[in-house]
């Protein structure tokens, strides 16, 4: 299926900080925000500074907060709260970094001084810039006044990100998903003083091999690849690009040898008190997914807790009592409840983490609205603002949340290890063991949760288990997370035709606008899977169809034909249909002339590849071996087409040995054939049968 959302998040033509502020905690008037630059900020500012000093900060010397701020069109008030939902999507997001310090001294009169620094930043990516903010708050607090906020002011606005490759998000989803070094390489320019391009300094490698009409000049672009133009493409020993690129009769060489860069990030460096700072800007950026939080952490303290739930609600406890708690906050984030992060004695930052990692858990880098109503760090004073934020995401401190339940849908005690569902939304489950439970009982009872569970719910919990185990990297965490949230919608889209005639989450076949290519959704490997799995899912279904992210993913559905195609192809209902079905040959050869079919632009290219992005291209190189010459042979030119795209030859790369070998065989046999036919028709005719000599 084809996901896209929202513009471009690394396209901003602004500063890159709006403001800088510093704030004190003063013994006689509380918070105070002391200074501020550029300008003072249009908004309550009192608010702001209880922001910047969170609860207990005097108790640790270092901690970080972060919150938003809302800029409606046409205002220049910032807003830490917009009530209307139109309002709130039509306004522009200013992203807070907050550093709080304390420094333990006792002559002061508590003890401590405490003084924090906060940057109000269009980007998502804030985190980048937490080193400059530790070293201005440093010398702030060595001599304290405006010049320190305008260094840091200055530094970061100094800072040029005109070369970070804007990437669509189809690429940015298929970057996200590859642990390649160097996928997008030629989206790079490489500004180094070692790097000759001749007069054309500012000629790249993606104007060469990185057409924007990819089918207009596949020719010249296999044969630049190939080499058949003057160059050689190739890999070095340790699997990095070496470009060497010999523009014949223009004089000029482009030379890109041992290119060593993570294409995962752009990195640039900052100058500050005569220091080259480096930042790290990531690529892979998405509207929900804001600064740099951890999704291991945050998975493997829901994997952690055993307990069972004693409220049951039917869109949340799936399972029962025992529903993995892994499973209810997912399916409280997509059914819209109140879900709130408890940290008595963890730092602010740990816990506005874990809201961010929430947010980015429900997306999946598809979905969105999550973040918009996000709290990364709140207080008791703003519980006005949570009660009216229908389905907000919030961290807090103070325990006293915890002691209303009419106040959450859903807590996640950080400390204590548990996760609730609120009393004022489910009923009581079933009493709970009056003895601890012998080894054998334990044993049973789990194995009784997983025969009445989903195997893919079953695997889903289990391979996040053995990854986080294994110390798989934060990426493929996510990835793994991504894919579940991906299924989830592939099965709505099924549930909603089945119980509604029709679905708004893919184009339908009885949409005249539209030739739907018959099967699309989720792949099934039987009927009986696909009931249990209607019955079992439809609470959530239902709900998430009452929330404010499916609203937003269908009217961008409805935005991601620009134009009205010749046909509508679910590239992932057929690699999947390859993958897990026991096909006859004539279905899985229809399956593979459709593919071969459907993928002809540039577009088609980037849908198959963000399908294929798990298994990269193994079951359809199975095509190569199909006993149907014709199969074999649409197989290899589908191939072919993605061994010469920019994007697709990372993944003709991951093919096997063996499979390569059949392509380049097959695939020659295809030239030759054509080759052959082109000599025929070329050929003249006679239409006379007799001949005068």
């Amino acid at each position: 299926m084809s996901f896209e959302i929202g513009s471009d998040v690394m396209s901003y033509a602004g500063p890159h900080v709006e403001y800088v502020l510093a704030a004190e905690f003063d013994i006689d008037s509380g918070p105070t925000v002391k200074y501020q630059y550029p300008t003072s900020i249009d908004g309550d500012q009192h608010l702001i500074a209880e922001l910047m000093l969170p609860d207990q900060s005097h108790v640790r010397t270092e901690d970080w907060t972060v919150f938003f701020l809302y800029h409606q069109k046409g205002h220049t008030k910032l807003e830490y709260h917009i009530q209307n939902e139109n309002e709130k999507q039509g306004a522009s997001k200013l992203y807070v970094l907050n550093l709080v310090n304390t420094k333990f001294d006792k002559d002061m009169k508590r003890g401590a001084t405490v003084k924090a620094m906060c940057i109000v930043t269009p980007h998502p990516f804030f985190h980048v810039f937490k080193p400059l903010l530790l070293l201005v708050l440093d010398n702030y607090f060595k001599s304290p006044g405006i010049d320190s906020l305008k260094q840091l002011y200055d530094s970061i606005n100094s800072i040029d990100l005109s070369r970070v490759p804007q990437l669509s998000f189809l690429e940015r989803q298929i970057l996200s998903a590859s642990d390649k070094p160097n996928m997008f390489i030629e989206r790079f320019d490489d500004d180094t003083t070692d790097t000759p391009l001749g007069h054309n300094s500012h000629m790249s490698l993606s104007s060469l091999i990185s057409p924007t009409s990819y089918s207009a000049t596949l020719t010249d672009r296999a044969s630049i690849l190939s080499g058949s133009s003057g160059g050689t493409h190739k890999l070095n020993d340790d699997g990095k690009p070496n470009y060497y690129i010999d523009l014949k009769n223009q004089g000029q060489q482009l030379i890109k040898p041992n290119i060593t860069r993570n294409t995962h990030f752009y990195e640039s460096k900052v100058q500050f008190n005569g220091m080259k700072i480096p930042i790290k800007v990531p690529i892979d950026v998405y509207q929900e997914s804001v600064g740099d939080f951890s999704m291991i952490n945050l998975v493997s303290t829901l994997l952690n807790m055993t307990q069972p739930c004693q409220i049951l609600h039917p869109e949340l406890t799936i399972y029962g009592a025992y529903t993995p708690p892994l499973l209810i906050l997912i399916n409280g984030l997509l059914t819209q409840k109140r879900i709130l992060f408890l940290g008595l004695n963890s730092p602010s930052g740990e816990v506005a983490d874990r809201v961010l990692a929430a947010c980015s858990l429900a997306s999946g880098s598809i979905l969105r609205s999550f973040v918009t109503n996000a709290f990364p760090y709140t207080d008791l004073s703003k519980v006005d603002d949570l009660l009216s934020s229908p389905g907000y995401i919030a961290g807090v401190k103070n325990p006293a949340f915890g002691h209303h339940p009419s106040w959450w849908d859903i807590l996640v005690d950080l400390e204590a290890g548990t996760l609730k569902i609120s009393s004022s939304i489910g009923i009581p489950g079933p009493p709970l063991p009056t003895k601890s439970l012998s080894h054998a009982e334990k044993l049973a009872q789990h194995n009784n949760l997983i025969s009445s569970m989903n195997p893919e719910d079953v695997a889903f919990i289990t391979d996040l288990k053995v990854m986080i185990s294994d110390h798989f990297a934060e990426s493929s965490i996510r990835a793994r997370c991504r894919n579940y949230i991906k299924r989830f919608i592939r099965i709505s889209t099924n549930y909603e035709e089945f119980k509604y005639g029709k679905t708004s989450l893919w184009p339908s076949p009885a949409d005249p606008n539209y030739e739907v290519v018959p099967g699309y959704g989720y792949t099934w490997i039987s009927d009986a899977q696909r009931i249990f799995d209607f019955n079992c899912y439809s609470p959530v279904i239902e709900g998430w169809r009452m929330s404010r992210s499916y609203q937003y993913y269908v009217e961008e559905q409805k935005r991601i034909w620009p134009k009205i195609p010749k046909s509508v192809y679910d590239f992932d209902y057929a690699l999947d249909k390859l993958r897990y079905h026991k096909l006859t040959y004539e279905e899985s050869g229809s399956i593979y002339m459709s593919l071969s079919e459907h993928v002809q632009d540039e577009q088609d290219i980037m849908r198959l590849l963000t399908a294929s992005s798990v298994n990269n291209l193994f079951y359809l190189a199975l095509g190569l071996f199909h006993k149907i010459v014709q199969v074999r042979h649409a197989t290899s030119r589908l191939i072919h087409r993605l061994e010469m795209h920019t994007v697709g030859r990372h993944f003709y790369d991951s093919m096997n040995d063996f499979q390569k070998l059949a392509y380049k065989r097959i695939y020659q046999e295809t030239a030759r054939e054509l080759r052959n036919r082109s000599v025929i028709s070329e050929a003249p005719s006679f239409t006379s049968t007799t001949v005068t000599l």
